[in-house]
């Protein structure tokens, strides 16, 4: 394995931000490394506060729109520019929701004597970024995790002498409904919360917990010793039906299908679940690397640094992205927090266009595909948000989503939350990935053409007579400046 490839790192981490990071485009996994307490911090990319319903009581009416628009114009053109700001700050009364995480999953192994096993201090842990594989490395053998997308499990395998006790806990900060344990492993059954409040509010950012409206997620871990390794394989799944979808799928089936994945993960046995990952690598992520060697050797390092700066790009954003599912957000698919910053959601006004500008030309097709389903779902909600708040055809998102599909402007500031042009951004970006995928440019030219069109002609029902014969959008901003 090349050296670009691989990050090394001396010691277990000894907070969040240490951990490195797997994933398989849905399940994601900050591995922290300690080969005596190996600690896991799991997410899945479709665990959300809230639903598609959840702020609807609360958006913006045509009806009251209209007025706002008209009025905010007039004071507008009058140079009333403060007046007009706050009046705009009325078309966005609801909020998007917030990404969550699954919990902690800790497995402790006690050896038979307390002076054998491995020792954290004589421990590398290494993150392999051409196989997605991470291992730490010890005096009695090789700790291996990787996150399956072949078999759909986190798998963790260590040295496991006879005698050795082993436990697992997992925690959360979600609430847990049900609970299950015995000798070959645990199933756990969260609830997200029903709503989440943007963590802009400060101190009066708060949670809802209500059981309705609220996603659910089954944790089942199963565990297995055998030839002194002990192999533990980790499922989730969650209540999710799809892109915009209500995320009700019955409790049953998620257990099921998440039991049905565990047990079968640990039936295959470590060897073979190795095999089968490795045969099915994410998406492109074996398809470009970036070997930079320096001129002379004062900079070898240095252009080392670089490439493996390039590949690490590539396989978190491979890592965070499955098509069908939501596209890399704010932290990518690995979020440690209830209310994490700007709540790990879809900032439109150019995070979420930063977080694919890699999509294209550094060859990550998965997150291409994420991206381009899910702006397909915008357009579905964006239509109606277009008309209602702006009398206009085409479609409209603002600088805040989430997989649900909220387009409208959240509450707040006009200068950063009345921005309608997300949809425009998001097809230029669609068009940037496209270039780089090898079609004639005519045919994407012919796809492309109709999702253009739209978007155009929202920006064009935008469009008022201006001065000296100009025609002005209004509202019009420069995303979060004055």
């Amino acid at each position: 394995m090349s050296s670009s490839m691989t990050i090394r790192r001396p010691r277990p981490a000894s907070r969040w931000l240490e951990a490195l990071p797997l994933g398989n485009g849905r399940i994601g996994a900050m591995v922290w490394g300690d080969p005596r307490r190996a600690r896991f911090s799991l997410n899945d990319s479709t665990l959300w506060s809230g639903t598609p319903t959840t702020t609807q009581r609360w958006l913006t009416s045509a009806e009251d729109a209209a007025p706002i628009r008209e009025r905010a114009r007039e004071l507008f053109e009058a140079g009333e520019i403060a007046q007009a700001q706050a009046l705009l700050e009325g078309l966005g009364a609801a909020w998007s929701q917030a990404y969550q995480p699954v919990g902690e999953l800790v497995v402790t192994l006690e050896p038979e004597t307390p002076s054998a096993g491995s020792s954290t201090e004589d421990s590398e842990r290494l993150l392999d970024l051409a196989r997605g594989e991470h291992v730490v490395r010890t005096d009695d053998g090789e700790h291996l995790t990787l996150v399956s997308a072949a078999d759909e499990v986190l798998v963790h395998a260590a040295p496991c002498a006879p005698g050795t006790r082993f436990a697992l806990e997992l925690t959360s900060p979600l609430v847990e409904e049900q609970r299950t344990a015995d000798a070959n492993g645990l199933t756990v059954v969260l609830r997200a919360p029903s709503d989440g409040v943007p963590t802009r509010h400060g101190d009066m950012a708060e949670l809802a917990w209500d059981s309705e409206g609220a996603s659910r997620v089954a944790v089942v871990v199963r565990t297995r010793a055998v030839d002194e390794r002990l192999l533990v394989a980790c499922a989730i799944v969650t209540t999710w039906q799809g892109l915009g979808q209500q995320p009700d799928r019955p409790l049953a089936e998620v257990l099921a299908e998440a039991t049905e994945q565990a047990e079968s993960a640990l039936a295959r046995g470590e060897q073979e679940l190795r095999r089968r990952h490795r045969e099915a690598p994410l998406p492109g992520l074996a398809d470009v690397a970036l070997e930079l060697t320096g001129a002379d050797p004062s900079s070898t390092a240095e252009a080392e640094l670089l490439s493996t700066m390039f590949a690490f790009g590539r396989h978190l954003l491979a890592s965070a992205s499955r098509p069908g599912l939501p596209p890399a957000n704010l932290q990518g698919l690995w979020n440690e927090k209830v209310l994490a910053p700007w709540n790990s959601n879809y900032t439109v006004n150019i995070n979420l266009e930063m977080n694919h500008w890699a999509a294209g030309i550094a060859h990550v097709p998965g997150a291409a595909g994420a991206l381009e389903g899910y702006v397909a779902m915008l357009r579905e909600s964006g239509r109606e948000t277009a008309r209602r708040l702006y009398g206009a055809s085409g479609w409209t998102v603002h600088h805040n989503s989430d997989p649900w599909g909220y387009t409208d402007p959240v509450e707040g500031d006009p200068k950063w939350a009345t921005w309608p042009m997300g949809g425009l951004w998001l097809e230029r970006e669609l068009d940037s990935i496209a270039s780089f995928s090898g079609e004639d440019p005519a045919v994407i030219a012919e796809r492309r053409l109709p999702a253009l069109r739209e978007a155009a002609a929202f920006a064009l029902d935008l469009l008022h007579d201006g001065p000296h014969g100009t025609l002005v959008t209004f509202p019009s901003t420069s995303p979060e400046n004055e």
